[in-house]
């Protein structure tokens, strides 16, 4: 039996050269229905998540990006699909065409966690965000895990 290949987001872009970058991202689904996502400098939205450090596994990573861009500790967290999607504009960052983790994720608020600046928490409807995703793969993640938490109630 054959894996499938995994999907691919974004442009690859003549003349660039893209790094593999592995990131990890949380989507967290709150009582109202509503998803945690991040505003970002110009109007960005992303799930909340990042790359996964050289000393880190996946979901060490996990935690560590969801406390530091939401305030929040993930309680639980289960694995639902892999994703790749291409990057160049990230500044000072090498183009990455990024290997993402996405996983469904509990969470709690903590006070005590000095939260990121440039990342602005926000719970909105999913059907406000189908368009407004920053990356292809992030709307896609989203759009299969809502679908998944409308099923299973």
């Amino acid at each position: 039996m054959t894996e499938e290949p995994l999907p691919q987001f974004g442009t690859c872009m003549d003349g660039i050269d893209y790094v593999d970058r592995v990131s990890v991202y949380g989507i967290a689904i709150n009582d109202a229905g509503q998803a945690l996502v991040c505003r970002r400098t110009l109007d960005r939205i992303v799930l909340p998540g990042g790359g996964v450090d050289s000393d880190e596994d996946l979901l060490q990573a996990l935690h560590r990006e969801i406390a530091e861009e939401t305030g929040h500790r993930v309680t639980s967290e289960r694995f639902l699909f892999s994703a790749r999607q291409y990057h160049a504009n990230r500044g000072r960052k090498p183009a990455a065409n990024k290997l993402c983790h996405f996983y469904v994720v509990d969470l709690k608020f903590d006070p005590d966690i000095e939260k990121e600046d440039d990342h602005e928490p926000v719970w909105l409807p999913p059907d406000r965000l189908a368009h407004s995703m920053t990356f292809e793969s992030h709307a896609w993640a989203l759009n299969r895990a809502v679908s998944e938490h409308q099923r299973n109630g």
